[in-house]
């Protein structure tokens, strides 16, 4: 009786097998690698003085290098590089514009010459935050940030408006100077073209 039994069910499995009834075929995840256009990508930043001197300023920085790793088009992990020393303000300063760009660059600030660039990498995209690690000055920072990121053909763009903080990172420029104190909670707007 077990026997038929075992007969009965391979004969019905054979039958729904042959009439569609099988299971789908699993689909394979779609992953793909895409490299960093950085003339096409910017970043943008605001750095604000708290202090008898309140007030801010803004400017870009720009980046070497950087790839991306997408499975069904979510973003899974990545890195990017920034040049230390193409951090440069934006701001209308006259004579005074050279002069401020060489404080960021020097070691007041991002030392750029010790340490000229700034390393950046970030896993899995999830709800809209992409978990970023920032190493600058040779310490790292740890944050998700809030992106939005789409694919259009070959292209990946990733884009975003968010406070990245460096608290506690060793910089004379961010500590306590006198009366003034750069905050070193700062702004981002971010723009990322990837391409495959």
């Amino acid at each position: 009786m077990k026997n038929l039994n075992l007969f009965l069910f391979a004969a019905g499995t054979a039958l729904l097998t042959a009439c569609g009834g099988s299971a789908e075929k699993a689909v394979e995840p779609v992953v793909a690698t895409y490299t960093l256009d950085a003339s096409a990508s910017t970043l943008e930043w605001t750095g604000f003085k708290k202090g008898v001197e309140e007030g801010q300023h803004s400017g870009t920085i720009n980046f070497v290098s950087g790839t991306a790793e997408t499975t069904d088009d979510v973003i899974t992990s990545g890195s990017v590089t920034l040049d230390a020393k193409s951090i440069a303000t934006t701001d209308e300063l006259g004579p005074a514009k050279d002069a401020l760009n060489g404080h960021l660059q020097n070691p007041d600030f991002f030392d750029a010459e010790k340490y000229p660039t700034i390393e950046v990498t970030y896993g899995e995209l999830k709800d809209g935050k992409l978990p970023t690690t920032v190493k600058v000055l040779g310490t790292e920072f740890k944050q998700d940030v809030e992106v939005a990121s789409t694919v259009n053909g070959d292209q990946l763009n990733v884009t975003g408006k968010f406070t990245f903080d460096f608290e506690g990172i060793t910089s004379p420029g961010f500590g306590a100077g006198g009366e003034t104190r750069i905050l070193p909670q700062i702004d981002f707007n971010l723009n990322l073209v990837f391409k495959k």
